[in-house]
């Protein structure tokens, strides 16, 4: 019974493990320690707004997808299947990308002096915003990171998004259960509404 027992709390255990959140701020609570808004030029004036645990960006223009992203860590194990989520709407035109990508550390003010190229490690999607809340489930393989001067984001672009975006209800997790094969880039599953 004993024995029986232990199994049991080390099955429950181990399953609430792995489906742990993998991200360190899905609220942003903590926006300066583990969320990084990198802008062009072009963008130097926008401010993100946070409030009640979303992100709200207000953008005038459009210009490359990568010119305006967020960034937030992810060190992930290579090989291992992910399910990425969140909630998002827009009032405006264009679209956003949801990537896990390698990219210089910005939160630790390191350059890309050598002119590394970025690579996408797993997950590269393109959204369309809605002007009503909408939920976004994206699965995908984490690859190996081919720079080691690089580390690994989960980088939400929207350079090629015109208008007000937010976002909220982030969620990084592992997917053991994920249909394969994921592809490339990752699959996502349909947008649904969120009411």
């Amino acid at each position: 019974m004993l024995i029986r027992s232990l199994l049991l709390i080390l099955f429950f255990s181990t399953s609430a493990f792995a489906q742990r959140e993998i991200l360190e701020d899905p609220t942003f609570k903590k926006k300066d320690k583990y969320w990084f808004l990198r802008k062009g030029q072009e963008y130097n004036k926008l401010k993100a707004e946070y409030k009640k645990e979303t992100l709200s960006l207000k953008i005038s223009h459009t210009s490359e997808a990568h010119y305006l992203c967020l960034l937030t860590p992810a060190p992930l194990k290579k090989g291992r299947h992910y399910q990425f989520s969140f909630e998002f709407k827009g009032d405006g035109e264009g679209m956003i990308k949801a990537n896990y990508r390698n990219h210089n550390n910005v939160f630790k003010r390191k350059k890309n002096t050598k002119n590394h190229r970025y690579s996408s490690l797993g997950l590269m999607q393109k959204l369309s915003p809605k002007a009503e809340w909408q939920k976004a489930t994206m699965y995908f393989t984490a690859l190996e990171n081919p720079v080691s001067d690089f580390d690994e984001f989960i980088i939400l672009m929207f350079g090629e998004f015109q208008g007000e975006i937010s976002l909220r209800n982030l969620s990084l997790k592992e997917a053991k259960d994920a249909a394969l094969p994921l592809g490339k880039f990752g699959k996502m599953d349909p947008i649904t509404e969120v009411k």
